[in-house]
């Protein structure tokens, strides 16, 4: 069941046209589904990763009103708060630091793609994906 649902809003994310985003001007809150993780090491190689290896939820909601972002579909859901947030014309730009690890998160108001990192000291998780505006 949980797969179907999963499945749904990948879909979703993927069929729904970001113009929607300059449609709801205002918009504070965002779901992105992660489709693509690469986890990289300092000697130049990555290599592509399930979400749930590199313990990263496949869905996210961004909050900006209240400046965190949670993973949702999990029975225990994370939570991390955004230190920053820049909010500019064509994208909005957050990080944060959760677990001595710093995140950022590009969300592209013009089409609808993410684009994240993860950094610890040995490795990176580079993520990208989708957004839609989220009630």
């Amino acid at each position: 069941m949980r797969l179907l649902i999963n499945t749904f809003f990948v879909l979703i994310l993927l069929i729904y046209p970001l113009t929607a985003y300059s449609s709801s001007k205002g918009t504070s809150s965002f779901l992105c589904a992660v489709t693509r993780v690469l986890e990289c090491f300092p000697q130049g190689e990555c290599i592509d990763v399930l979400p749930e290896q590199a313990g990263i939820p496949a869905f996210v909601k961004v909050d900006l009103k209240n400046k965190q972002i949670a993973d949702i579909g999990n029975k225990n859901p994370r939570t991390s708060k955004i230190d920053h947030v820049a909010d500019e014309k064509d994208h909005v730009i957050i990080h944060g630091i959760e677990d001595k690890r710093a995140w950022s998160m590009r969300l592209d108001k013009r089409n609808g793609k993410i684009s994240a990192s993860v950094n610890d000291t040995d490795h990176v998780f580079v993520l990208f994906g989708n957004f839609i505006p989220w009630p």
